[in-house]
């Protein structure tokens, strides 16, 4: 199957207008409203399935995907939380096998462990789209990020924040299993080579679980007496490390002499509440709109056409949140999922994107915030 990337490139305001478009409206759900109707008359059938459902950024892209599409007149038959656990999601994908189903959005736990299942659901027409980790086959649609790129990038940040002066880091992983983590374990890791001043400390495995970061950080932080900076793989470790912090009466304010520079990925709502207190330097986002917003247009895009997209996605500029920006609008934590109007930047990011048009290896999307 041939597969397109879609490289999709933060902190520029352009604004592409594709084919698949809808016309100028106060509130974006009237414009999709009946979108989710087949030319038969009847809705399309969706599944969704979430590796997890605790961290916000998880949540956040599959509210707001489910959202879009009950919207559109769309059927949620299935949404299941795997809980991490890889056997179970293979599990829920076998049942529905049995079920007549026209789209999967899946955040696979594991990018092995469901190759086989979703191999048979693609041959039964099934349309499927990986949201913020691959799996192991070809599939219709995969959004992601570049993850060395992220690790990277905070690496460059944590060295402008140094101002050369020597630094000693903890890192706080996720589940090294997974590219998401060892990517941007691999991207910070090689990056701050690059740098005499910046050397690691401590790398430990925590999870994804806040608690585990907490540990983490009490050790790293009590063992090593100039520890000054913790690298983390995600914000939903956030809360662990600045109690952490606190119980050990080193949480320091950003602007605060003593302060312990702390950087991670995501920019959910646990990060960028912990930025507007001024505890957390910076937070890269990865916006988990863009991503619910692609995967629902992708399924949309075969309820009005009867074509499927083949492609792969992926997002490669981080978006850096720091105090001057987390308040902004254009923050999806700062967007109530309950809300009943589309968060601010649902047209522009929608309209951005043409399947019909996209025919290059390389497809750059530029959403129009930063």
């Amino acid at each position: 199957m041939k597969k397109h990337k879609l490289v999709i490139i933060c902190m520029v305001i352009v604004l592409t207008i594709g084919s698949f478009s809808f016309s100028a409206s106060a509130n974006f759900f009237d414009d999709i409203k009946g979108m989710g109707i087949k030319s038969d008359g009847k809705p399309i059938r969706v599944a969704l399935s979430s590796a997890e459902f605790i961290a916000q950024y998880t949540i956040s892209i599959f509210e707001y995907a489910r959202k879009l599409l009950e919207v559109s007149g769309a059927e949620i038959v299935s949404f299941s939380n795997a809980n991490w656990d890889a056997f179970a999601q293979a599990s829920v994908c076998k049942d529905l096998l049995e079920m007549d189903l026209d789209a999967l959005i899946i955040q696979p736990v594991d990018e092995h462990a469901i190759v086989s299942v979703i191999q048979e659901l693609m041959e039964k027409g099934v349309e499927v789209i990986c949201v913020n980790r691959d799996v192991a086959t070809p599939v219709n649609l995969s959004i992601g990020i570049n993850n060395e790129l992220f690790g990277e990038a905070l690496a460059d940040l944590l060295y402008e924040w140094s101002e050369g002066k020597p630094v000693e880091i903890l890192e706080t992983q996720g589940g090294m299993e997974l590219e998401i983590a060892s990517g941007r374990s691999r991207g910070f890791s090689n990056k701050i080579k690059e740098y005499d001043n910046l050397t690691m400390v401590s790398q430990v495995p925590c999870q994804w679980q806040s608690d585990l970061a907490l540990d983490a950080t009490l050790d790293a932080v009590q063992a090593n007496e100039n520890l000054n900076a913790i690298f983390t793989h995600s914000d939903c470790m956030v809360p662990g490390i600045i109690s952490a912090l606190q119980q050990l009466e080193k949480l320091k304010k950003v602007d605060e002499e003593g302060h312990i520079f702390v950087g991670g990925v995501d920019g959910a709502p646990e990060g960028v509440d912990a930025v507007k207190k001024g505890y957390y330097d910076v937070t890269l986002e990865q916006n988990s709109f863009i991503f619910a917003i692609h995967a629902a247009k992708a399924v949309l895009y075969k309820a009005s056409t009867g074509k499927s997209v083949n492609m792969v996605e992926e997002l490669v500029e981080p978006i850096k949140v720091t105090l001057e920006n987390a308040f902004s609008d254009a923050r999806y934590a700062n967007f109530d999922l309950k809300s009943e109007e589309p968060w601010l930047f649902t047209k522009e990011v929608w309209d951005g994107i043409d399947f019909d048009k996209i025919s290059e290896q390389t497809f750059e999307f530029v959403p129009p915030f930063n």
